[in-house]
């Protein structure tokens, strides 16, 4: 018995390995919103698995091409697992200051569609939307899902960013493209990924978060 006891603690174990290698570790840009006038936000999701200090986070945007940030800014408090934190324009509609943990007239939200935006995690790149160094002259992408005039948001089945900031960028390979001030999928995510919220709530059938 104390046998077979060994060998199924020992399958369990694989199957739980397993589990946690398919799930995803990451801490990406979930939705971005370059809208009408002042109407900007970035949202950011915790897929760790564990709760993140966001005074480890840095949000840096580089305009017009440039290879060094024009802005930088580093977060405040706590963003637990599953969960998103938004920065917008303070500037913006109520639609996105309701929901936003962090708001700023301009710095990292006053990106247009050519500028690129970088997130990093005790100084390491883990996503990036856009290509740092490179000015697409008005927007990366083809429509129906481009840089400017559109809310992107993360599609389901990415687990984790782009850390690579030179690389070329086409925003339909991660991202689903919506119409021009779509604030409703801002404040949660969906994932169908690690994305387990702390109350293991679902969304549509879809693992997810709610703030």
């Amino acid at each position: 018995m104390r046998m077979l006891k060994i060998a199924l603690t020992a399958v369990l174990l694989m199957g739980l390995a397993g589990t946690a290698a398919a799930q995803s570790t990451c801490l990406y840009f979930s939705e971005y919103i370059e809208g009408t006038s002042n109407n900007k936000a970035l949202e950011i999701y915790n897929a760790t698995e564990v709760d993140v200090a966001l005074s480890r986070v840095t949000v840096e945007l580089y305009a017009n091409g440039g290879l060094t940030p024009t802005s930088t800014v580093t977060l405040g408090g706590v963003l637990h697992n599953g969960d998103v934190h938004v920065i917008g324009h303070s500037l913006s509609v109520a639609a996105i200051t309701s929901q936003s943990d962090l708001l700023i007239n301009g710095g990292v939200v006053n990106f247009n569609g050519d500028d690129a935006v970088v997130l990093k995690l005790d100084g390491a790149v883990v996503d990036c939307i856009g290509q740092v160094g490179f000015d697409p002259g008005t927007f990366w992408g083809t429509a129906p899902c481009t840089t400017v005039n559109q809310t992107l948001v993360r599609a389901v089945d990415v687990c984790c960013g782009d850390t690579v900031t030179g690389d070329a960028f086409a925003p339909a390979a991660t991202w689903v493209g919506n119409a021009v001030d779509t604030f409703g999928f801002l404040g949660l995510h969906a994932s169908n990924c690690q994305a387990v919220a702390d109350d293991d709530a679902t969304w549509g059938g879809v693992k997810s978060m709610y703030r």
